[in-house]
């Protein structure tokens, strides 16, 4: 949930501005979609593909042209009847934030949910990444259980599927972002809003 609730968030502001409909269909977007598949099955993850590989794919940087391609000559069984969790498949929620706006998926993003709830260190896909001078890495317990961090972590997922894992902030962010979640900012978002989910 906390790779994709910015998405989440996001969408449901543009459906309060009627902007947008969680049933609206995902063929609207990408024509090789099963037209029963509608906006809520990628945020739900049940639009009916299936993870095989997709993971390592991203790891190995593929780009995301090559994953969304690959993705629309896989198999889909019908959507909304099984639940599984996959990054490349909710990543083309990305393609509806841009056509609603018509802004990058970032600027989109920064829009109607950063720059309204003053979060101001949201980094955005990895070239926002690689340009902060102060991170701090995911840690791991070593063998001796001392925490250290991960030498290895992947900056994939910042790179061709932003959506599902490209996004970092810092505690000050985060904290603003609960807020909106648990309903302090009925300006922008009320938790009825997301009734759907």
């Amino acid at each position: 949930a906390k790779k994709t609730i910015q998405d989440l968030l996001f969408l449901a502001i543009l459906v309060k501005e009627n902007l947008l409909k969680f049933d609206s269909p995902m063929i609207n977007w990408y024509s090789e979609i099963s037209s029963e598949t509608t906006v809520q099955h990628v945020l739900s993850h049940t639009t009916g593909y299936k993870r095989t590989g997709w993971n390592q794919k991203i790891e190995e940087y593929q780009s995301r042209e090559s994953l969304l391609k690959q993705l629309a000559l896989s198999q889909q069984n019908k959507p909304g009847h099984e639940y599984d969790y996959h990054n490349v498949a909710y990543s083309r929620i990305e393609e509806v934030m841009i056509a609603s706006l018509q802004q990058t998926f970032k600027d989109s993003l920064e829009t109607k949910l950063f720059h309204p709830l003053a979060m101001r260190e949201v980094m955005v896909g990895d070239l926002d990444f690689n340009q902060q001078p102060n991170v701090a890495w995911p840690h791991k317990q070593n063998k001796k259980g001392i925490m250290q961090p991960c030498k290895n972590y992947s900056r994939a997922y910042h790179r061709s599927v932003s959506s599902a894992g490209g996004l970092s902030a810092n505690i000050t962010d985060m904290a603003i972002f609960l807020q909106l979640q648990l309903g302090a900012r009925p300006d922008i978002l009320e938790v009825q809003d997301l009734l759907p989910f």
